[in-house]
């Protein structure tokens, strides 16, 4: 006797459980990404480390419209560098409400006036560009009549900032430093290091 096997299609039946995972994610998705920034809004910022350049400056760049979880901590990173005075920028949340932004600034040693144009001289030995951001203090100015060559610049600002490093005091007493009508210059500064 044969017997009628009969195959049938099973028909896929979808789990409500599954469905359900699936609809809570994909709703969660399109609410955050439509309603992102009003979720852990930018309430408060803490700017530190700031010296020279205007906290104004800073904040500018800040769009405090932005969400906390949405804010392109790289692209404000560079934005901040580009500023030309900075050498380290740290940025990080705080309390779910805060954005911190804490800076290092290049360590100024001299202001140099060279032909009617301002620079700032760099414990490093660069020269940047006097900005209107910029906060004017009493850094031992520098009137150039003619141009100083590289190298001596570079030795002058190191011993400027090892001045700055051991008496501050006397550092920010120095009101101006000349080279008029001095060919070879040298700065020497002598320590008295107690052991």
């Amino acid at each position: 006797m044969r017997k009628n096997f009969s195959v049938r299609a099973q028909e896929k039946k979808i789990n409500p459980k599954k469905l359900l995972v699936i609809g809570i994610f994909f709703f969660t998705v399109l609410f955050f990404f439509i309603f992102h920034k009003s979720i852990l809004p930018i309430e408060k910022l803490e700017i530190k480390g700031l010296y020279l350049v205007n906290r104004e400056e800073i904040v500018k760049m800040v769009q405090t419209d932005e969400s906390l979880l949405s804010i392109d901590k790289e692209n404000l990173t560079s934005k901040i560098f580009s500023l030309g005075f900075v050498d380290e920028v740290n940025i990080s949340v705080k309390l779910l409400n805060k954005l911190v932004i804490q800076i290092k600034e290049k360590e100024i040693v001299a202001r140099i006036i060279y032909q009617d144009k301002k620079y700032y001289l760099t414990s490093k030995g660069l020269l940047l560009s006097e900005k209107n951001y910029i906060h004017r203090y009493n850094f031992p100015e520098i009137n150039l009549k003619k141009k100083i060559d590289s190298q001596r610049l570079i030795l002058l600002s190191y011993h400027l900032a090892l001045m700055k490093f051991y008496d501050k005091n006397f550092f920010f007493k120095i009101s101006e430093i000349s080279f008029e009508g001095i060919e070879n210059s040298d700065i020497f500064i002598i320590c008295n290091l107690k052991k």
